[in-house]
C-alpha cells in the first residue's frame, strides 16, 4: 500500500485551494489524488474515481514525496523548432513588404532566398511576428 505523508495544515488547506481554484484540469486533479491519498484509500480506488492509470496515480505521489508542490504542475514542454532563423525573419520581412498586396506571390522569392518552403499561414505568422499586419483587401 502506497499514501502520502501525513499532510500539515497548511498543505491541506493549499491542496484544497489549489482542487478548487487551479487554472488547470490536471494540476486540480492531481490535487484531488494527494487528497484522496491522505485519507487512506488505495491507489487502485482512487484511480478509478478519477479516472487514470493506476500508473499515473503513483507517479504523482511519488512527484508530491520528492520534490513537493512543484511536483504536481506541468513541466515545461519543447514545441516544434520554427523553421526560419533571425536572418531568414528579416528576408521575408523586406520582400513582403516590396509587395505586401500579394503575400502568395512572394512565396516562391522567399524559398529561393531562404532555401526552405512553409506555407502561406506560416508567412503571415512570421509576418506578424515581425510587427507588420497582414489584411486581405476588401473591394468595394
Amino acid at each position: 500500500m502506497k499514501y502520502v505523508k501525513p499532510l500539515l495544515q497548511t498543505e491541506m488547506t493549499t491542496l484544497k485551494e489549489m482542487y478548487k481554484n487551479a487554472p488547470v484540469h490536471r494540476m486540480r486533479q492531481r490535487a484531488h489524488i494527494i487528497l484522496m491519498s491522505n485519507s487512506m484509500m488505495k491507489i487502485k480506488s482512487i484511480a478509478l474515481s478519477v479516472g487514470l492509470d493506476r500508473d499515473t496515480v503513483s507517479s504523482t505521489i511519488d512527484a508530491w514525496e520528492s520534490i513537493g508542490i512543484r511536483g504536481l504542475y506541468d513541466d515545461k514542454r519543447s514545441g516544434r523548432p520554427p523553421i526560419y532563423n533571425e536572418k531568414d525573419r528579416e528576408i521575408i520581412t523586406s520582400k513582403v513588404k516590396k509587395e505586401p498586396r500579394q503575400l502568395k506571390a512572394c512565396i516562391p522569392e522567399i524559398e529561393s532566398a531562404t532555401g526552405k518552403s512553409a506555407s502561406v499561414d506560416t508567412i503571415k505568422r512570421v509576418i506578424k511576428k515581425g510587427g507588420l499586419r497582414w489584411k486581405r483587401i476588401k473591394k468595394k
